[in-house]
C-alpha cells in the first residue's frame, strides 16, 4: 500500500512520468475467456497521460524457482484460446523463446500473463487509452543490509538471488519484443520494466509523517 489509498504524486524520475495519479490496487485482467481466475496485478496508477501496472515482489524473488513452462497455461499455446486470435502469435512466439531461456528465478509466467491481460485490457477500452503511455513495471523491495552485520553468508546469498532475478528480468524483456512491437503496431506506447523499490521511492511526493512511516520498510 506504499502508493496511498486515493492518489500518489511523481517527482521527475526515470521510471514514471512526473505529476499525479489515481490509485488502484488487485486490478483484475483478463487474459484467458472464460478462465476461472483471472489475471490480478497488485497495483495500477493512471492520470490523462499514463498508465502504470506495477506488480509489486517482497521475498518472493527468495524462493520462486520454477520454469516458465511449468507454470503456464497450455491453454496459451492455442491461438484459439486468446481473446483478440489476430494478436496470438507474438505471444505464442514469446512463450517458444522463454521455454528456451533458462528463466527460472524471475517470474516471467506472472509478467507474461500481466502484459496479455494489459493488451487485451488496452483493446476493449482503445479509445479510453489512446495516446496514453503504458507502463508494466516489476517493482522488487531490496535491502542494502537486510540481516545486520554480522550475517554476511545470508547477505550474499540475498544479494545473488536478486543479481539472478536481474539478469534473468533482461532475459524475459528479450523474449517480450515481438509483444512489445505488437503493442507499438497498435498505436500503443508500451514498456516493461524492473525497478528497485528504494529507486522508486524519493520520487514519491509525501508528507513527512507518511514518508516517516515508509521508511520502517526500507
Amino acid at each position: 500500500n506504499i502508493f496511498g489509498n486515493d492518489t500518489v504524486r511523481f517527482a521527475e524520475n526515470p521510471f514514471v512520468s512526473a505529476g499525479e495519479y489515481n490509485v488502484c490496487y488487485e486490478a483484475v485482467l483478463e487474459t484467458v475467456p472464460g478462465l476461472k481466475e483471472q489475471d490480478r496485478i497488485d497495483a495500477v496508477i493512471s492520470n490523462e497521460k499514463e498508465i502504470d501496472f506495477f506488480e509489486m515482489k517482497l521475498f518472493e524473488p527468495l524462493y520462486h524457482k520454477t520454469s516458465f513452462a511449468h507454470e503456464l497455461s497450455s491453454s496459451l499455446e492455442d491461438a484459439q484460446h486468446y481473446v483478440y486470435t489476430d494478436s496470438a502469435f507474438p505471444f505464442m512466439e514469446s512463450i517458444r523463446r522463454m521455454r528456451g531461456s533458462g528463466i527460472v528465478r524471475y517470474d516471467a509466467c506472472q509478467m507474461f500473463n500481466h502484459a496479455l491481460g494489459i493488451y487485451n485490457y488496452i483493446r476493449k477500452n482503445e479509445l479510453a487509452v489512446k495516446g496514453k503511455k503504458i507502463k508494466l513495471i516489476n517493482c522488487i523491495w531490496t535491502l542494502d543490509n537486510p540481516f545486520g552485520d554480522e550475517e554476511e553468508k545470508l547477505r550474499r546469498e540475498f544479494d545473488n538471488v536478486f543479481f539472478e532475478e536481474k539478469t534473468e528480468f533482461a532475459k524475459f524483456k528479450e523474449c517480450m519484443f515481438n509483444v512489445v512491437n505488437l503493442f507499438e503496431k497498435k498505436g500503443m506506447d508500451f514498456t516493461i520494466s524492473l525497478v528497485e523499490l528504494k529507486d522508486l521511492l524519493p520520487a514519491m511526493e509525501f508528507s513527512e509523517e507518511k514518508r516517516s512511516w515508509l521508511n520502517r520498510y526500507l
